[in-house]
């Protein structure tokens, strides 16, 4: 009895299919791709990462010299600092002091923008700074604290320069923290080269 194969005659590598076959992978692999499009957000085809310093893989055991391998790429620390329970920040946090000089947090990789929250002890006065592959500051942000009552708030850094290293001191050497930083690349997250990778495989069968 005559049955149909999806296969073509046989190369140095073994069995090949043909190109009817081919066609319904294509179309298989394309109709794959526009559900995975469909469903991801801005932040999954962008690439975001948020150190919380709550466990080892968002920062809890970092110290001066670590680099943390993050899904975006790697994070090296520099600096006086530790991760402790929050004052007046309610969580861990990365804690310093400008005794020894700044913090560092430098990105193997460019950095669209960054934000993140921030908490000083009275009269301290909190500066962060983002820098560009040149060292160059693009991002800055000063606050000075008054009246000796602790404070916190947030800052957001979204240069037209990729960001590559996030400089940190508090400058009247009095304790500062951050928290809860979010990390945004340009670079797709999982599902979005997933999906690129299929659709190259669809484009590579049509030449």
């Amino acid at each position: 009895m005559n049955q149909s194969k999806n296969l073509s005659a046989p190369r140095a590598g073994g069995w090949t299919l043909n190109t009817g076959a081919w066609s319904c992978v294509r179309i298989a692999a394309a109709a794959m791709v526009a559900v995975v499009m469909a469903t991801l957000t801005p932040q999954a085809m962008a690439g975001v990462f948020t150190l919380d310093f709550e466990t080892p893989a968002t920062g809890s055991t970092v110290v001066n010299g670590t680099v943390l391998n993050s899904p975006l790429g790697t994070i090296t620390f520099n600096g006086p600092f530790g991760t402790t329970g929050g004052n007046p920040l309610p969580s861990t946090v990365l804690s310093f002091n400008d005794i020894g000089g700044y913090v560092y947090l430098r990105f193997g990789f460019a950095v669209d923008s960054i934000s993140g929250v921030w908490g000083d002890r009275g009269f301290g006065t909190m500066q962060i700074e983002g820098l560009d592959i040149s060292n160059n500051i693009v991002g800055y942000f000063f606050f000075a604290g008054a009246g000796g009552a602790n404070d916190s708030g947030s800052f957001s850094f979204n240069p037209s320069a990729d960001i590559y290293t996030l400089r940190i001191a508090d400058t009247s050497h009095n304790f500062g923290e951050l928290d809860n930083i979010v990390i945004t690349t340009s670079v797709p997250g999982g599902a979005g080269l997933a999906a690129c990778g299929l659709l190259g495989l669809i484009r590579r069968r049509r030449r």
